[in-house]
């Protein structure tokens, strides 16, 4: 379960600068708050997916 927040917290980390550089080169595409939000549902895309291989396995 360790692995899988930890993969949860790197996703949000890459999501989350990707998104800011992005927003660095073009401005008018969007928001912080919207990269926030899309950091936030690929974190818990990659929980729901680690618990459901960690239920699959047992």
């Amino acid at each position: 379960m360790k692995k899988v927040f930890l993969l949860a917290l790197i996703v949000f980390v890459v999501m989350l600068s990707g998104g800011i550089l992005l927003e660095n080169i073009y401005p008018s595409i969007s928001s912080i708050v919207l990269e926030i939000i899309m950091s936030i549902i690929a974190a818990l895309i990659v929980i729901v997916f680690g618990i459901l291989t960690n239920k699959k396995k047992n």
